[in-house]
C-alpha cells in the first residue's frame, strides 16, 4: 500500500499513470516536487506550471538530448500509457529518476567557490554542444515550439506589477514605469546582440543557476529544470548563470529597509566569472562549438560588456519571477532580500 502520508491526490495519480502502489517513503523537496521511495529505486515528482507548447519543447529536448548522448539531463520514467508526463486533475506532472548529489546549493545563500564556478562552466558548455547536435539531428521541431520568451517578458512582467498588493508595492526598489521601459528596451539590446555576433541559435537552459545543478563532490552529475528552455543565443545562459553563479551579495535586509540610500550597489565578481567563463570556453572548443562568442567572452573585463544586456535581461526576469511568488504566496519577506540583490545588481549593470 502507498504510505498514508502521500496526499489522496498523489496516491491516485501515482497508481493510474505509473502503476506505483507501495511507496515507502515521501516527501516534499519544494513546492511543486516531491522526493519519494519504492522498494526499488528513488523518484521525484514533479508538478509543471507551463503552457503546452513550452511542455512540449521540454520533453522533445530532453528526448533529443538523451538520444545525442548528453549525460547531465535528468531520466524521466515514462507513465503506463508511454507518454513522458501525466495529466490528472487539471495538473500535468512528470516523474524522474532520482539523482543521488551533495546537498543541493541555494542560490540566494552562495557557498560556492571558483571551482564550483569552473564545474559549472562545463557543464554548461556541454549542455549547448548536445543542444546543437540534437537540433542537428532534428532540425525543424523547435521552430514551431520554442518559447517566445522575450516577447513574454514585459507582459508577465506588467501583470505581476498590477497584481502586487500595494503595501508591497510601495516597498518596491524601483518605479514600476520605468521598469517596464527598461525591461524593453534590454529586450530589444538582446535581440541585436544576436544578429551582432552572426552565431546560430540554440536551445539554452533559460534557468542556470547553482539551484539546478546537482554535484557529487564538486562534479556536476545532472542539470534540472527544462522549464524555462528555449531556442536563443547562448549568451542568455552565460549572462544569467553571472548573475547567479558570480555576484556579490549584500548583508541580509528586512523589506523595509530596501529603500536604504546607503546600500552598496551590487557587483559581479570578476574572479569567479572568470572561472566560469574560462570552464565554458575551454569546453567548448574542446568539444568543437564554434561560436564567435568564445573570442568575445576570453577575459572577464570584455565579456562583462559583451553579456551585459543578458546578465540585465536576467535580472528582469528574476524580478519577474520574485513579484510572482509575493502575488501567489502574499508572503514578501522571504523574496526580500532576493528583490534587493537582484535590484541592486541591475542599477549597477544600468550605470555600468
Amino acid at each position: 500500500m502507498i504510505d498514508d502520508k502521500v496526499p489522496a491526490e498523489l496516491r491516485e495519480l501515482l497508481s493510474c499513470h505509473w502503476g506505483m502502489t507501495a511507496v515507502l517513503s515521501f516527501y516534499r523537496i519544494s513546492p511543486s516536487t516531491f522526493r519519494l521511495e519504492t522498494k526499488s529505486n528513488s523518484y521525484c515528482l514533479k508538478q509543471h506550471h507551463l503552457p503546452e507548447n513550452s511542455l512540449y519543447y521540454q520533453e522533445e529536448l530532453l528526448a533529443r538530448l538523451h538520444q545525442s548522448g548528453f549525460a547531465l539531463c535528468p531520466t524521466v520514467i515514462p507513465t503506463l500509457a508511454g507518454t513522458q508526463h501525466a495529466f490528472h486533475n487539471q495538473k500535468s506532472w512528470s516523474l524522474y529518476l532520482f539523482v543521488s548529489s551533495d546537498q543541493p546549493f541555494d542560490w540566494t545563500q552562495p557557498n560556492w567557490d571558483s571551482d564550483i564556478c569552473l564545474s559549472a562552466g562545463r557543464a554548461l558548455a556541454q549542455l549547448h554542444f548536445f543542444s546543437k547536435l540534437s537540433l542537428d539531428l532534428t532540425a525543424g521541431w523547435e521552430e514551431s515550439h520554442s518559447p517566445a520568451v522575450h516577447d513574454q517578458l514585459v507582459c508577465h512582467l506588467a501583470s505581476a506589477l498590477a497584481k502586487l498588493p500595494s503595501q508591497y508595492q510601495q516597498a518596491l526598489p524601483f518605479a514600476a514605469s520605468p521598469l517596464l521601459s527598461a525591461a524593453q528596451a534590454t529586450c530589444l539590446a538582446s535581440e541585436r546582440f544576436v544578429g551582432w555576433l552572426d552565431d546560430p541559435l540554440l536551445t539554452v537552459h533559460g534557468d542556470y543557476h547553482p539551484g539546478n545543478i546537482l554535484f557529487q563532490s564538486g562534479r556536476p552529475v545532472c542539470i534540472l529544470d527544462y522549464d524555462y528552455a528555449h531556442k536563443d543565443s547562448p549568451a542568455l545562459d552565460l549572462g544569467y548563470a553571472a548573475v547567479f553563479f558570480c555576484s556579490l551579495w549584500e548583508d541580509d535586509a528586512p523589506w523595509k529597509h530596501i529603500h536604504s540610500a546607503h546600500k552598496p550597489a551590487t557587483q559581479i565578481d570578476l574572479h569567479l566569472f572568470g572561472s566560469f567563463l574560462d570552464g565554458y570556453c575551454r569546453s567548448a572548443r574542446q568539444l568543437g562549438l564554434d561560436l564567435h562568442l568564445l573570442t568575445a567572452i576570453e577575459k572577464p573585463e570584455s565579456a562583462y560588456t559583451v553579456l551585459k544586456p543578458h546578465m540585465k535581461l536576467s535580472c528582469y526576469l528574476t524580478i519577474t519571477w520574485l513579484l510572482e511568488q509575493i502575488v501567489i504566496t502574499a508572503e514578501s519577506s522571504i523574496f526580500a532580500r532576493a528583490l534587493q540583490h537582484t535590484a541592486s545588481l541591475l542599477e549597477s549593470l544600468e550605470k555600468s
